[in-house]
């Protein structure tokens, strides 16, 4: 039988060392506080990522914590590129929205009308169902790095099988964005790839965004860790269509950019009537491409994105005017039996804390971790 002292004071070294807890100056300016608390998630919990918190129209903090490679020891720089994974969907949504201001379709449209190969069951799904993920439509239609092209992937989509009637239920879709994507094409002539380069990426000024596979220089290096296996995008080709990433993942940022672009769409980029739409909640606490929840703070309104090395995270209380950005290139999602038993997401945990930690004024508390739940 073991010793129950050593036992008892292995317990209480290990409650010592997982249970350390900030200490954060609160005489200090907020940026320094927020700096100070970034930090110890750095150096005492592994903390990988870019951050961006504004109040109103001042950029509070902008900053690299951890390491961008692990290979090369390369640390986190501000102008990092970095996986966004479905936050690629507001973009998709802002795009789709960007047509209906130009007259080109309604949200009220049956997809239908402009596929008509697609099956009865199919065909009177509208694109408001699609975009709120109501169309009934599969979670998944391929694997991520299936290489299609746009006829094999509407081929895929027209063989799924549908999980709920189009309209019953909400049911998270990538599939669904996927040929929101698609729809995109059909109605410009365009590929999903130049329209949101031309029509979005461009008129916003998103200069350091695109795609898997983009070829970025200088100081926009990028990497990212899947269950701590490095992700090696330069073999991605930003040209194919890349099975179930398409229009619901893809897409590479830096917070820099994802601020601007938060800046524009709840700007002028869009008709105010189509920017409302995006952010109403039709029941589901999700709008058109953006998470939309009540919480003891006010109104959220908020997206996350696992990419294929990376975690995502952009939100805001539009009441409090406060905007948390943060990307990171590390993701962990285990499975057993096909069921999620171990999940982190670092920048959606960080994020979330971070806003409360904000609201509240205690930087105490430390971000809870997402499967199994515990604390940092």
């Amino acid at each position: 039988m073991k010793n129950p002292r050593w036992y008892l004071r292995w317990l209480i070294f290990l409650c010592l060392f997982s249970c350390e807890k900030p200490t954060i100056d609160a005489s200090l300016p907020l940026t320094q506080q927020l700096d100070q608390y970034l930090t110890f998630l750095q150096d005492k919990k592994q903390f990988h990522a870019v951050v961006l918190i504004a109040k109103g129209q001042d950029v509070l903090l902008q900053k690299g914590y951890g390491l961008a490679s692990d290979e090369t020891k390369r640390s986190m720089q501000r102008q990092t590129v970095l996986d966004i994974g479905s936050v690629t969907k507001q973009f998709t949504a802002a795009g789709i929205m960007r047509l209906v201001d130009l007259k080109k379709l309604t949200v009220e449209d049956k997809v239908g009308q402009y596929f008509p190969e697609l099956p009865a069951d199919k065909a009177a799904i509208t694109v408001h169902q699609l975009l709120t993920h109501r169309s009934g439509l599969p979670s998944d239609f391929a694997e991520d790095l299936d290489k299609l092209t746009p006829t094999a992937a509407l081929h895929h989509i027209v063989m799924a099988k549908l999980v709920a009637k189009p309209g019953e239920k909400y049911a998270y879709s990538n599939t669904g964005y996927a040929l929101l994507g698609l729809l995109i094409e059909r109605l410009t002539g365009q590929t999903y790839f130049q329209f949101m380069r031309r029509s979005v990426f461009a008129p916003t000024k998103l200069n350091s965004t695109g795609f898997y596979g983009d070829d970025y220089k200088g100081d926009l290096y990028f990497t990212g860790y899947f269950n701590q296996t490095r992700t090696n995008y330069s073999q991605l080709d930003s040209s194919v269509y890349y099975g179930n990433t398409l229009a619901n993942g893809g897409i590479l940022s830096t917070v820099g950019d994802m601020y601007t672009w938060f800046q524009a769409i709840t700007g002028t980029f869009l008709s105010s009537d189509s920017r409302n739409k995006l952010f109403t909640d039709y029941g589901d606490e999700y709008g058109y491409g953006w998470s939309v929840s009540q919480t003891r703070h006010g109104t959220f309104i908020n997206h996350n994105g696992g990419g294929l090395g990376g975690n995502a995270f952009v939100g805001f209380y539009p009441d409090q005017q406060l905007t948390v950005i943060i990307l990171s290139n590390r993701i962990e999602y285990r499975t057993l039996f096909g069921v999620p038993v171990s999940v982190s997401l670092p920048a959606d945990e960080a994020a979330k804390q971070v806003l409360d930690n904000l609201l509240d004024g205690n930087f105490s508390r430390l971000p809870n971790r997402t499967l199994p739940p515990s604390q940092w």
